[in-house]
């Protein structure tokens, strides 16, 4: 009660200092603020709401984006060495100051030094097909889809586009020299401090060629519209070269024996050498009763009869390990959670799971498993769909944003394939389809169309016909006869492809009432099973059958939304919902003729694939709940034990008082005992009163206990739960940042505003009375005064009852959108924004090298005083009290690093926002 009384003191202090006048600051513009409470004040507290006051011009930075290229530039931009993308059609000069990445026929250029820091330049050419563009498509449409595509993708406005001439070299690997005049479209691109230009060209009636070029605003200003310039007057165009496999060499595969296995990978490395790049071999270990086998001619669903092969006991680790590392380990431990399964692949005694925490194979008639992730080979633990496909230099398939990741059975070693090491398209391979009879795998890209590789010839063929058909990317696949035709599941609609043409249904010209197509099947005759929300579809691109719960009537049938399907070597159809519902369906009555639902053994939802087995056993896949196993009798759970990861995607990681490491992830949150040898505990929505799966933030209270914030805040007190929503008098949702301050109040960062919860009330912050943003990613307690960092108003500062605005109009912050807050011991505050980092000192800002201008997205410091620090291309940094250095862990889990902690002994967690979380031991 005292501490209470003497909170609403404090608040009601605070409330009637609102109506002071702004005080003079030369850094940073003051303004009153007027809390408002959300519900009525707790002990008859009298309220005064004063007056809004809105922020004046120098609180907010100025959007002044003049994004067209300059005619001439003085002086011009040095370039660097010459570069010939022959599939691409065209060479380039890269400017100085920027990386190049070339991937078939596309290349990539960031600037990571120097005034143009941040800027990103993609260039691709190719034939109209590679493009989506057909023979008599005009290029204002072809401009119109792409530019619109690439703005979507990377949240920015396209401006009215104007012709544009381009003066291109002549081609250095020609004989004739000079310049040649292509013309093409272009138009700025606009977002929240960010600009740029996409540009189409067409060298020849039949060659397209794309830049889009964008950036952090000042740098486009300062240099990247010079550098976009300049390079484009040094482009030179030739005719593209194009892989020669065809349709009619597809077809004529079909009556071809498939070769026999050779010890050899796609790209002729000898297969007893582990090929790079992320080729490990796997040291022999204690194997659990698990093991591989190779298929004879076996699809993604391994639907005909195999022979088995043992696999080497080099090729089964035990798994991973979950607890800490002996003496003698590697610095950096993995851990990610192997029950997150998107899809699985089985052959006679394995089912291979793809999961967002790595690959995991189990033994069917055991219940044994193994799990693999980067610490065994992996080069990237999401992996997103599975395949058996024993063609020569293949093995078991597992698709991701990396390639495909192969498992050789032969020698046990994992290797990844991908457009670095291979003729393949892209690297983002959403779905997978093999033939071994035919010597045929169909690759599907998560944002593109597919691949169709012919072992007989050894060559990759791009299907370019349906390019602008799979914009949206492939989500599944399946394979009718010999490629005929090839279904692609899209957000767009369904895709056929056959040998003369492809077609794209959608609700405008099909009976479907829903474009994104969630899964799909083939069955004996060649028709496609499909499926969108809670309606199964069945067609052969002339007749279709739509089948959903209300059409049932009194059969069973899944009233959640249809998230699996596939068909038996029997021809049974089986579909399972998001909430768990598997169903045995019969098109004859409509309806199932099984129906399971809560039966004793099936995983929990929700369901994110389903897979007949050879032996019409029905496997279906959770988001968390491991794999449903079903036998014609009886369900069985396969859960991968002591898992310490919550989920695969990290949100958040902080330390209690008593030593333990809190995570935050997608999938619910964990607490990690202090020697971690222990274990954890696992929090989700189906064992404790979290407001959902999705936890954004952990945060210890200032009594002890601790705060999590999804939609809505829940706090634990390690015995019992409170939970708070908007209907409770929060300010918004999501929750983003939480902190307690000396009072023992807690401060809760929403989208919506900021909430005040004094332990009984709260009161909350917005536009309405004063605040520049109501999004609010950040929060830091310094004694008595509270840090905020938002997305858009800046940095503000909460001390003696005012509110102060610290933005790049007034104190040259780096930017408006504020993404992390960490501070030293000698008081400074180090502020990460998309824009750079900068240190906080005296009313002060002072830039960051070499991070003053890299978007920054986590910070933690140690007991040691070191700072680190991540950036939005998944790098981290230390600063050691001298000078910031580049530090690369030996392993990562993921690409992209969301959050960072230092516990108290020193070791540095990192979380990842795929694949989990990684600890390194200094």
């Amino acid at each position: 009660m005292v501490s209470t009384a003497v909170s609403i003191t404090l608040l009601a202090a605070l409330l009637l200092v609102i109506g002071l006048a702004i005080r003079d600051n030369r850094a940073a513009a003051l303004h009153r603020l007027a809390a408002t409470p959300a519900a009525g004040p707790a002990q008859g507290l009298a309220v005064s709401a004063g007056t809004p006051v809105t922020p004046s011009a120098a609180t907010t930075a100025a959007l002044t984006i003049d994004a067209a290229i300059p005619t001439s530039v003085e002086p011009a931009p040095a370039l660097g060495d010459s570069f010939r993308l022959p599939r691409g059609g065209f060479t380039l000069h890269s400017p100085t100051g920027y990386t190049l990445d070339i991937r078939g026929e596309s290349a990539l250029l960031r600037a990571e030094q120097g005034s143009a820091t941040g800027m990103m330049l993609r260039l691709e050419g190719g034939p109209r097909g590679h493009f989506g563009a057909g023979a008599d498509e005009p290029l204002v449409s072809i401009f119109s889809r792409l530019a619109d595509l690439y703005a979507a993708e990377n949240a920015l406005a396209v401006g009215s586009a104007d012709p544009v001439t381009v003066r291109a070299a002549g081609d250095p690997g020609s004989a004739t020299g000079g310049k040649t005049e292509v013309e093409g479209l272009s138009a700025p691109l606009v977002g929240d401090d960010t600009a740029g230009q996409f540009i189409v060209l067409q060298p020849a009636p039949d060659q397209l060629f794309t830049l889009a070029a964008s950036g952090p605003q000042d740098a486009w200003e300062n240099q990247g519209a010079a550098d976009v310039t300049a390079l484009l007057e040094t482009l030179s165009f030739f005719t593209p070269e194009q892989p020669a496999l065809g349709i009619a060499a597809v077809s004529q595969a079909e009556s071809q024996a498939a070769p026999a296995p050779v010890e050899a990978t796609v790209e002729a490395t000898a297969a007893a050498e582990p090929p790079a790049p992320g080729r490990l071999a796997v040291q022999p270990a204690a194997t659990p009763e698990a093991a591989a086998d190779t298929a004879a001619n076996a699809t993604a669903n391994a639907t005909t009869e195999t022979a088995d092969v043992s696999v080497p006991d080099a090729a089964m680790p035990a798994p991973t390990p979950s607890a800490a590392a002996p003496a003698g380990a590697p610095a950096v431990q993995i851990y990610s959670n192997g029950n997150f399964v998107n899809h699985v692949a089985v052959m006679r005694s394995t089912i291979w799971a793809a999961t967002g925490g790595g690959v995991v194979a189990w033994n069917k008639s055991s219940g044994g498993y193994v799990k693999f992730t980067v610490m065994d080979g992996l080069s990237a633990n999401r992996t997103v769909a599975a395949a058996v496909c024993p063609l020569p230099g293949f093995g078991v398939l597992f698709a991701g944003e990396q390639g495909i990741q192969i498992f050789d059975t032969q020698n046990g070693r994992w290797r990844t394939l991908n457009s670095s090491n291979s003729d393949m398209s892209h690297d983002a391979v959403s779905a997978l389809w093999c033939n071994v009879e035919r010597g045929l795998l169909v690759v599907g890209y998560a944002r593109a169309g597919i691949d169709i590789y012919d072992a007989e010839s050894e060559s990759w063929r791009a299907v370019d016909e349906i390019a602008d058909l799979a914009l949206t990317g492939v989500r599944d696949l399946a394979v009718a006869g010999n490629l005929n035709p090839i279904w692609l599941a899209t957000d767009a609609g369904l895709v056929a492809y056959t040998a003369g043409g492809a077609a794209l249904y959608t609700t405008e010209n099909s009976p479907l009432v829903d474009n994104r197509i969630e899964t799909l099947a083939v069955d004996g005759s060649g028709a496609v099973w499909l499926a969108t929300g809670n309606t199964l579809y069945r067609t052969d691109g002339e007749e279709w059958s739509a089948f959903n719960a209300e059409g049932a009537g009194q059969a069973h049938f899944p009233n959640g939304r249809i998230t699996g399907l596939d068909v038996g070597s029997d021809g049974a159809i089986w579909i399972g919902s998001d909430q768990a519902q598997i169903c045995r369906f019969d098109p004859g009555i409509e309806g199932c003729v099984e129906f399971y639902s809560g039966e004793e053994g099936m995983a929990t939802a929700p369901v994110t694939s389903l897979t007949v087995g050879p032996e019409g056993e029905v496997y279906y896949t959770t988001a968390g709940g491991g794999i449903g196993a079903f036998d014609g009798t009886a369900w069985r759970e396969l859960v991968v034990a002591g898992e310490i990861a919550p989920g695969n995607r990290i949100y958040d990681l902080s330390q209690d008082e008593n030593g333990a490491v809190w995570i935050g992830a997608l999938g619910g949150a964990a607490r990690v005992s202090p020697d971690v040898a222990a274990g954890a505990e696992l929090f989700t929505t189906a064992n404790s009163p979290l407001p959902s799966a999705d936890i954004r933030v952990v945060q210890p209270g200032g009594a002890g206990g601790i705060w999590f914030g999804a939609e809505g805040v829940s706090f634990y007190d390690g015995a019992a739960w409170t939970s708070y929503t908007t209907a409770d008098g929060l300010a918004g949702s999501p929750v983003q940042a939480i902190v307690a301050d000396d009072q023992n109040r807690t401060w809760i960062g929403t989208q919506a505003g900021l909430s005040i919860w004094t332990g009984s009330t709260f009161f909350n912050l917005t536009t309405d009375n004063g605040l520049p943003s109501n999004d609010i990613t950040a929060l830091l307690s310094d004694g008595d005064v509270i840090w905020i960092g938002t997305r858009g108003g800046g940095l503000l500062r909460f001390q003696d009852n005012q509110l102060q605005v610290f933005n790049r109009s007034n104190i040259a912050l780096p930017g408006d959108q504020v993404t992390a807050l960490a501070q030293t011991g000698d008081g400074a505050l180090w502020i990460g924004t998309d824009q750079g980092l900068a240190r906080f000192a005296d009313n002060a800002v002072e830039p960051v090298e070499p991070l003053a201008a890299m978007p920054i997205v986590a910070l933690a410091t140690g007991p040691d005083g070191a700072i680190w620090a991540a950036d939005g291309a998944g790098a981290l940094y230390q600063f050691d009290g001298e000078a910031w250095t580049p530090f690369a862990l030996s392993l990562t889990p993921g690409p992209q690093i969301s959050a960072l902690l230092v516990d108290g002994r020193g070791d540095l967690w990192v979380g990842y926002g795929q694949g989990g979380l990684a600890r390194y031991t200094p």
